[in-house]
């Protein structure tokens, strides 16, 4: 029986000529380290083959308690992770601030932050009426997309209160 590596039977799949086969083993897809290091295009900036994304740490869908959070993005150190990604929006900063309680002990050039801009932040005060759409496991505050200037300047900023001045390897836009 002829063998297909992954590439090949899904590019024979989209084009509807499949016919039967088994994947190949390839050396890539046994030594694959979810740990491993790869160079970030031609820069001197090393990352993690696999990172952790904190929208889910940051209680959105339901709440999550801050030691299961803290516990799991320590977990995720221990296990080699060196990437991490986080956004404003995500828990309106709450997974910025847990990031950045498990990070702060951490050798600044021993990992690498992925940011968002597009979303700024702004207080939702003790009398204040949240939007329809708003998350009640959040932080207090209210996002506003701001994609302006002065908006692609501050949502880093805000950014830079909850993690502290770290070295990020990527700044994208969110929800654009």
């Amino acid at each position: 029986m002829m063998c297909f590596l992954r590439r090949s039977a899904l590019r024979a799949v989209w084009r509807g000529s499949a016919n039967g086969g088994r994947l190949c083993a390839t050396d890539r897809d046994r030594k694959m380290d979810p740990t491993g290091r790869r160079r970030l295009g031609q820069t001197d900036v090393s990352l993690s083959q696999f990172g952790l994304g904190t929208a889910p740490l940051s209680g959105f869908r339901d709440t999550i308690a801050e030691d299961v959070a803290l516990a799991s993005i320590q977990a995720a150190w221990d296990s080699g992770v060196r990437m991490f990604d986080t956004a404003p929006y995500y828990g309106y900063g709450r997974a910025g601030l847990r990031l950045a309680a498990v990070l702060r002990d951490k050798p600044r050039d021993g990992f690498v932050l992925s940011i968002k801009i597009g979303r700024v932040m702004h207080p939702l005060g003790r009398n204040g009426v949240p939007p329809l759409d708003w998350r009640t496991s959040g932080l207090r505050f209210v996002p506003e997309f701001d994609y302006s200037y002065d908006g692609v300047h501050r949502s880093p900023e805000q950014s830079m209160l909850r993690l502290g001045p770290r070295p990020w390897a990527s700044i994208r836009w969110q929800n654009l």
